[in-house]
């Protein structure tokens, strides 16, 4: 319940938002800072949580063996951060809460930097990316807020190197992040192919036959033999998805016919290139729902492009017309992946209004809302075998 009311107040600071025309940043900060509190403090939110609690309580408070854990699923620089923790004697709640806050704290910095209307970037980033790479996936989370913070810093300014240094860092902690090296070589030619009709429809039709011939198994097959194992076979598309991307990049050029397109800077056309071609690559992989993850990079950028070319739209109704549509694309999507939490939780209640928050203050309650394998039972909590019931030891 609380995350759609959470949804709903965001939306509606949007639209007083944008009839104002101010920028809110105060709204904003108090916002994003209740937003990380509520992450940060959270117990058993997210499709991951527990194997993720369990990875840390197993992880070794000696960075050289964190190292050799080689057969780990977590990459080598998570394995080192968690391990960091574990020597400085945090238990889980604490390595959960500074993992949150940090994370929170790096997209806040990059939406305050770079976004003309905060609050609707802060709906964007609540409804599409909060819940997933805040609460559930951290890894990736903390990879995706190091390229957040690497693209609006260092690749915004033309520093290539620096951009690539913290690829290389985000790439210890999550190996999906390799995929925006391209974007450097996308910020060469952007100028040249932004407005060339024919070469990006061109790109178009490539893609649209890649998907059809399923590509993507051609890349399952290479990895294969260079000794890369992808836990995941090719299926069916994700007709949900693709739908979503297609409406996003459409909603997306609707809104920038109706900027003043002199009042646009060569980035913000980099920005919208970059998340075009990032729409086209995932149409080539579609088949293989893991491969959305390397995506997510470019899909990301929609957290700035959405505000800031509303912010240009020359018509105030249109302005507001458009940012209402975005509201209701987020919402839509955010709903969609609440209802999704609950079935891949195995939540005793599969009801959207259901899906709960618990806190590290009240954690057993966790219990009354999901079923939960041995395996993933944390220490502090035991299962009576007759009842069934979970309880905290003494």
């Amino acid at each position: 319940m609380i995350y759609v009311i959470i949804l709903f107040l965001l939306a509606l600071a949007v639209y007083l938002q944008t009839m104002s025309q101010k920028k809110g940043s105060i709204l904003f900060i108090i916002a994003s800072v209740g937003l990380g509190l509520m992450s940060g403090l959270r117990y058993g939110s997210g499709s991951d949580f527990f194997p993720y609690l369990s990875y840390y309580n197993n992880t070794p408070p000696h960075i050289g063996e964190a190292i050799a854990q080689t057969k780990s699923h977590m990459n080598i620089g998570y394995r080192i951060y968690m391990s960091i923790f574990r020597i400085l004697g945090a238990n889980s709640d604490v390595f959960i809460f500074c993992t949150s806050i940090l994370v929170m704290t790096m997209f806040v910095y990059v939406i305050y930097k770079n976004s003309k209307y905060k609050m609707l970037s802060l709906l964007v980033f609540y409804g599409i990316y909060y819940s997933i790479y805040l609460n559930s996936v951290l890894r990736q989370g903390i990879a995706l807020a190091i390229f957040f913070i690497a693209f609006y810093t260092f690749l915004k300014r033309g520093e290539v190197l620096k951009y690539c240094i913290c690829i290389a860092i985000g790439f210890l902690f999550h190996e999906s992040i390799l995929i925006t090296l391209i974007l450097p070589i996308i910020q060469l030619i952007y100028k040249k192919t932004f407005y060339n009709k024919s070469f990006n429809t061109i790109l178009c039709l490539a893609s649209l036959v890649m998907f059809v011939t399923k590509f993507d198994r051609v890349l399952i097959k290479f990895a294969a033999i260079i000794k890369i194992t992808i836990p995941y076979e090719a299926s069916t598309f994700n007709t949900l998805g693709i739908t979503l991307r297609i409406v996003s990049i459409a909603f997306i050029y609707y809104i920038y016919i109706n900027c003043d397109d002199n009042d646009l800077t060569d980035f913000d056309r980099f920005q919208i290139y970059s998340y075009f071609i990032g729409i086209l690559i995932y149409f080539t992989i579609s088949h293989v729902p893991i491969f959305s993850r390397f995506i997510e990079y470019f899909s990301a950028l929609e957290v700035i492009i959405y505000a800031n070319l509303i912010y240009h739209v020359k018509s105030k109704f249109t302005k507001v017309t458009v940012a209402f549509i975005c509201t209701l694309i987020v919402s839509s999507i955010c709903i969609k992946d609440i209802a999704s939490f609950s079935k891949e939780v195995q939540h005793k209640s599969e009801k959207l209004l259901d899906y709960p928050y618990v806190t590290i203050f009240n954690k057993k309650d966790i219990f009354d809302y999901i079923n939960i394998e041995d395996r993933y039972i944390p220490k502090e909590f035991k299962r009576n075998n007759l009842t069934d019931e979970i309880y905290m030891q003494k």
